[in-house]
């Protein structure tokens, strides 16, 4: 399919994927980190995942970006993290984009060959997530609106259901700790 995609993105507030600005590999590391679990799995799945996907693409650094909204409510996105982000939308052409399936890079079990398709679609026929990937930086042109990620989030109801889960961990926690606390005072 020729044309334009619109896709999303999240970043770090402050890092400009619009303007080639010189951005040392741990910021860049740190927003893949901040974007989903991947970077932290690969550290421990064998050779470097990255420059396997650098040589791939023939790119030193490229964005990640979801066709959907609905596609950052998937096991492998910290949301939590995404939450504090800048929502990045964009119309892209196919033909600057690299698609890829979220899960087989995390899972991180075939080839990386494998994990890349055409087209978006033969992806999702697989039941599984596209992923676009594009080159840093993105051009000026293909932006269409920054807004804040938890704003969009919360509209897509995404964020509202993980909210409470987290929430709720959080109090649970508290009420181990406060009841540890307890214990330990009293045994002293």
């Amino acid at each position: 399919m020729d044309g334009l995609y619109y896709l999303y993105t999240v970043q770090k507030p402050g890092f400009a994927i619009t303007v080639r600005q010189y951005a040392a590999s741990e910021f860049l590391d740190a927003g893949m980190e901040f974007h989903s679990m991947l970077f932290r799995m690969s550290q421990d799945a064998g050779p470097d995942i990255w420059q396997q996907m650098t040589q791939y693409l023939e790119w030193q650094r490229w964005i990640s970006c979801f066709q959907d909204i609905k596609d950052y409510d998937n096991y492998w996105i910290a949301l939590e993290n995404l939450i504090r982000g800048d929502l990045w939308t964009l119309a892209v052409p196919a033909n600057e984009i690299r698609w890829c399936s979220l899960e087989a890079q995390c899972e991180n079990t075939l080839p990386v060959e494998k994990w890349f398709c055409k087209y978006p679609e033969v992806i999702r026929r697989h039941k599984q997530t596209p992923q676009a990937l594009v080159a840093f930086p993105i051009k000026p042109a293909w932006l269409i609106k920054v807004e804040p990620a938890r704003k969009i989030f919360e509209e897509a109801d995404l964020w509202n259901e993980k909210l409470e889960a987290s929430s709720f961990e959080d109090s649970a926690d508290d009420e181990l700790n406060t009841a540890y606390s307890s214990q330990s005072s009293h045994a002293a």
